[in-house]
């Protein structure tokens, strides 16, 4: 991953817990035998330096039609594992990764083809709502996130 692409998002997010939950070389080793090619580097790279987190206020991400698409936290470590997202669905077999969600439970996933990321909307799990490419790479897709501050009067 470029270093500006990773920093450049570091004031939007925040840990899940008390510290960010990077991931082991030993999990990233793991996710790349179940899922059975390399994850591209840009985004093992963000897996090895912040991992699981969450963001500093309501966050979206722009997708290319314009709409403001809501995301609520990486998948990463241990509270958000990215390892146990991808062994409780059928990512693997359509060879994507699972890279955050919202808090409706869609996701964000990479498509390891193409390296894509795309945004999966569901009617439930065995049914996708609708699917919106919204970046051509891991890099690409973290400058599409903005924030915005909670409302504290709310």
């Amino acid at each position: 991953m470029s270093a500006g692409a990773s920093k450049s998002i570091d004031h939007l997010i925040e840990p899940i817990d008390a510290a960010f939950e990077p991931v082991t070389a030993h999990d990233i080793h793991q996710i790349e035998q179940l899922i059975g090619a390399p994850l591209p580097s840009s985004y093992a790279s963000f897996l090895k330096r912040i991992g699981s987190c969450m963001f500093s206020g309501h966050a979206t991400v722009r997708a290319p039609n314009g709409e403001a698409l809501p995301i609520g936290t990486f998948f990463g470590g241990k509270s958000r594992s990215l390892l146990a997202d991808l062994q409780s669905h059928d990512y693997v077999a359509q060879q994507l990764v699972p890279i955050a969600d919202t808090f409706f439970n869609d996701r964000y996933v990479l498509e390891l083809a193409t390296g894509k990321v795309h945004y999966i909307e569901y009617w439930t799990w065995a049914e996708p709502k609708r699917i919106i490419e919204v970046a051509d790479s891991f890099d690409h897709f973290l400058t599409k996130i903005s924030v915005e501050p909670y409302d504290d009067a709310l």
